[in-house]
């Protein structure tokens, strides 16, 4: 009776999983001494929604127009082991420009440290990897697990059978924040950035 039991309990987890890919944002934060002094390093992060458990490719998108978005893929998460928002804070806890942004990244649940996965790389993805030296921009734009490899799509795409959308209502400027809301097989994710002034 307990096997049966055991049994029911074991399907009943595989069958209610959660089998949406991760959602979330990545952030390119480029490091300086002091918040603009000596520039140290990069950190290339994903903050999403679920805990990883094994190495995963994301794509991210920046938004051109209220339907069209221009597509960076990928990034890859290969150290599984989840980073504090303490742990950052106190690393780099002289630059100020760092630390207010992820402090006012919302919605995830976990943080990784991400590289740039060499495979899989279109032409967007290819100018932010040029981008990365000490005259580095910051940026964080939404992003979702797959591999998307076009340059541009809709909002509303597919990754497999997996039907996805993005809204992105541009700002909200009264708060100072972007808001970016996943849709994935009619479950909503939502995560709020600092409010990005480029493109």
């Amino acid at each position: 009776m307990k096997t049966i039991i055991l049994f029911i309990t074991l399907l009943s987890s595989v069958c209610f999983a959660d089998v949406n890919p991760a959602t979330g944002v990545i952030a390119s934060l480029p490091i300086h001494d002091g918040g603009g002094g000596k520039f140290i390093t990069i950190e290339n992060l994903v903050f999403t929604n679920k805990r990883l458990t094994r190495p995963t490719l994301f794509s991210s998108f920046q938004q051109q127009e209220s339907d069209t978005y221009n597509v960076a893929c990928c990034v890859e998460v290969a150290d599984l082991a989840p980073i504090s928002l303490d742990e950052l804070k106190n690393k780099y806890s002289t630059d100020i420009v760092f630390t207010n942004i992820v402090n006012n990244i919302k919605g995830h649940q976990f943080i990784y440290r991400s590289r740039f996965q060499k495979k899989n790389q279109n032409a967007w993805q290819k100018l932010l990897i040029e981008s990365q030296n000490e005259d580095a921009i910051p940026y964080v734009m939404p992003a979702i697990e797959g591999v998307v490899m076009q340059n541009t799509i809709k909002n509303t795409f597919t990754i497999g059978k997996t039907i996805i959308t993005i809204d992105t209502p541009r700002a909200n400027s009264k708060h100072s924040v972007d808001i970016y809301t996943f849709t994935v097989n009619g479950k909503k994710t939502t995560f709020t950035t600092p409010l990005q002034t480029g493109g």
